[in-house]
């Protein structure tokens, strides 16, 4: 596993369009709390992938944002099918962010280890 297969898992992620704004309160909240992760965890990755390194404050924070998770599963089960369907795109799209988050963390690790 190296920078390459994380450049390339990278790529597709960035392949897919990041999901519209809601039209529900609830899941706009989530939107943008989605797009600030998504955003912040861009340019560590880009870093690692550009330079071979990181930060090390940047570093510890290359993790899964479970609390957003739990929130958006909480939201795909609403009973307003429209809020749901919004919730189940933005989780979809941090499944493959956070596997891609995966990816540079286990990069890093094995960069570290040499």
């Amino acid at each position: 596993m190296g920078t390459s297969d994380l450049e390339r898992a990278f790529s597709q992620k960035n392949s897919i369009a990041f999901p519209p704004e809601s039209d529900f309160e609830e899941t706009s909240e989530l939107h943008a709390e989605l797009a600030l992760y998504d955003t912040f965890m861009a340019g560590i990755i880009t870093t690692l992938i550009q330079d071979g390194r990181v930060p090390r404050e940047h570093a510890r924070l290359l993790r899964p944002a479970p609390e957003l998770r739990a929130r958006l599963r909480v939201a795909t089960e609403s009973e307003c099918s429209a809020l749901a369907a919004d919730a189940v795109r933005y989780l979809d799209y941090l499944d493959r962010l956070e596997h891609v988050v995966e990816l540079a963390a286990r990069v890093l690790r094995t960069s570290m280890d040499q």
